[in-house]
């Protein structure tokens, strides 16, 4: 079942991801700037980041289990200069764009948040930031505070892929997932019989390397148990069972406006069971094949590094405009949205084709 390259679908879903988190971040963006905000939109940006894992989790897994069965091995040195190629370069560029450029430009400061990202960026925070470790910064980088999430999944692939090159059992594979899964649990306990401050450091983030083991998770059930795959969680009870679970969750969120009383590792549950189905079910409910979606997918890493600029520029743009809307704060916001998107396009198209793609190129040197 995970004998391909290519999962169809992903690039759509990962659309689906970035676009899900514009909106909460334009109203949070007005919000800072004390214009009129609305957390309107049903489905919270925090979930189109738990989508990325789960969709990272599950292909990179699906990727290095095909490598070993059919080379006997992982060549590390492969996948973490892939991994490089395609991460960093964009990581490290807005971090440098954000300290260095934008947040010292007058019109794009952040109000506080601006001018107390210098008074905070001492040798540890710099050090965390140059190691790939933004989660652990006690520092909100305007532009750049996005990138807690990549350093979350580089901090999962630093030990990942030495856990499938040495181990061959699979069972063992997917304890050591489940182990991940309910890291949160067990750093819990050992806070409990012993206070380690790496244990508190370490506990607030470990859900979300849960829900990247769930994607990873999802991938070895295919490997091991295709028939189950294919009896169970292609079976259109399951995945209609899994949409309508969902929209649950959104209606529970909606209503107590609390983006996290439903645990994100049962979001991640029901998010790799769509991951499956639209990766490796031909006839799946989730069958999102659309040129535009799909194309959205593959600028969507672009997107989310670049998002938040996009967002401040459509703000100030639509601000400059105000006079022809008379005030009108509907059009004002609808201004701010088409244009966010626009410009969020725009700059990762621009981005991918002249930056990242030279990057890109280079992966073909470290191929298996």
């Amino acid at each position: 079942m995970l004998d391909k390259t290519y999962y169809p679908g992903l690039n759509e879903l990962r659309a689906l991801a970035v676009l899900s988190i514009i909106p909460g971040h334009i109203e949070q963006v007005k919000q800072i700037f004390t214009l009129p905000f609305s957390y309107w939109f049903p489905i919270p940006g925090k979930l189109g980041v738990i989508l990325f894992f789960v969709i990272s989790g599950f292909l990179i897994t699906a990727l290095l289990l095909k490598e070993k069965s059919t080379t006997d091995d992982v060549h590390l040195k492969n996948f973490y200069a892939k991994r490089i190629l395609r991460i960093w370069p964009l990581y490290f560029f807005i971090m440098g764009l954000s300290i260095l450029l934008i947040n010292t430009v007058d019109i794009f400061q952040f109000p506080i948040y601006s001018s107390a990202l210098y008074d905070k960026l001492d040798t540890t925070n710099i050090m965390l930031m140059l190691l790939v470790m933004p989660n652990y910064m006690g520092v909100f980088i305007p532009y750049a505070a996005q990138t807690w999430s990549i350093g979350i999944e580089e901090q999962f692939y630093l030990i990942q892929p030495f856990i499938i090159k040495l181990i061959s059992q699979l069972w063992v594979l997917i304890l050591f997932m489940l182990l991940i899964i309910f890291l949160k649990e067990i750093l819990y306990t050992f806070t409990s019989i012993k206070n380690l401050e790496i244990v508190k450091i370490v506990r607030p983030w470990s859900i979300y390397f849960g829900t990247i083991a769930i994607g990873s998770l999802g991938a070895l059930v295919c490997y091991a148990y295709p028939n189950f795959v294919k009896n169970v969680i292609h079976n259109r009870v399951t995945q209609l069972i899994t949409f309508l679970t969902f929209i649950a969750f959104l209606i529970a969120i909606f209503t107590s406006h609390k983006e996290d009383i439903i645990d994100f590792r049962l979001h991640a549950l029901l998010f790799v069971i769509i991951v499956i189905n639209a990766s490796t079910n031909a006839k799946s409910l989730y069958n999102l094949n659309n040129k535009f979606l799909d194309f959205i997918g593959r600028i969507s890493y672009g997107m989310y590094i670049y998002h938040i600029i996009a967002i401040v520029m459509a703000i100030k743009l639509s601000t400059c405009l105000s006079d022809y809307f008379e005030s009108d704060i509907v059009l004002f916001n609808i201004s701010v949205y088409i244009l966010s998107i626009i410009l969020t396009i725009g700059i990762s198209i621009l981005s991918y084709r002249y930056f990242e793609k030279w990057f890109l190129d280079l992966k073909r040197n470290f191929q298996t």
